[in-house]
């Protein structure tokens, strides 16, 4: 059992022609992995690239709240607190808390420390009332605003937060993340061999992170993954990219479709 620093304190879209791709930006649609409670237990779910009127769509996840029974349910003093993994370590806000409180409402902070780096706990209701970094004690309110700074230090930035918008209809939480850049960058017809179309994809990667292409006739229609091509000339065989730096990323796809969608997927393990 780990101390608590506050111990002291608690108190249907139409289908598109293949042909017209070259001439639209693509929102790319993400399915991602799983997100983590305080207990250590992890569930999955989705985490979707989504069209806001208010925000640029590049920049907007949606989380199915359903996917979450902690954030669901919130069986914790009314209260529910998870943990998001959406890049890995290696990207400072990649790592996001999302809590939902008794009266229905969100927030959604970056879990990067901002003493030394360290991953800081999810919300936690009743006594603790805050979200504790225990590698140097920092202490968090809801919202991320320091309570306590890390080891005795006079002051530290609070963490960051992010927009948000709850739709309790579709039970979608529409999550802003400035600068994540969930965009395709330009769709291109490279080259036509016989009936086999080779499409190129160039998209913003993110260091540490690792993707998949998919493929829809339609957007009614479950999207299944399909090999991709690292090079031009290469075969399109590639069922994970893996990304080790942060910039453009451009592969291959063949196709003999003639409508449909490609997605990019961004893989997200367990964190």
């Amino acid at each position: 059992m780990r101390a608590c620093p506050l111990q002291s304190v608690c108190p249907k879209k139409p289908t598109v022609s293949m042909e017209m791709l070259n001439r639209r930006e693509w929102v790319k649609r993400f399915v991602v992995g799983s997100a983590v409670a305080l207990t250590g237990e992890a569930w999955k779910g989705s985490l979707l690239a989504d069209i806001s009127p208010s925000a640029n769509p590049a920049n907007v996840i949606s989380l199915k709240i359903a996917d979450y029974p902690t954030l669901r349910d919130r069986l914790d003093g009314g209260y529910g607190s998870m943990r998001f993994n959406l890049f890995g370590t290696v990207v400072p806000n990649g790592i996001i808390t999302v809590t939902r409180t008794p009266s229905n409402q969100f927030y959604a902070v970056s879990a990067y420390c901002t003493h030394q780096g360290s991953i800081v706990d999810p919300y936690l209701a009743g006594d603790t009332n805050a979200m504790i970094c225990y590698t140097h004690n920092s202490v968090y309110d809801i919202q991320g605003t320091v309570l306590v700074p890390g080891d005795g230090q006079p002051s530290q930035p609070n963490l960051p937060s992010y927009n948000n918008q709850y739709d309790s209809v579709s039970g979608l939480l529409r999550i802003e993340i400035p600068n994540l850049g969930l965009k395709v960058n330009s769709t291109t017809l490279f080259s036509v061999n016989g009936a086999t179309q080779r499409f190129q994809l160039s998209f913003p990667a993110k260091n540490g992170a690792r993707y998949r292409i998919r493929y829809t006739p339609d957007l009614a229609t479950a999207s299944t993954v399909v090999g991709c091509a690292t090079t031009s000339g290469g075969a399109a065989t590639v069922t994970q990219i893996n990304q080790t730096t942060n910039g453009t990323r451009t592969v291959w796809v063949d196709s003999t479709s003639a409508q449909g969608f490609y997605f990019v997927e961004l893989i997200v393990t367990p964190y």
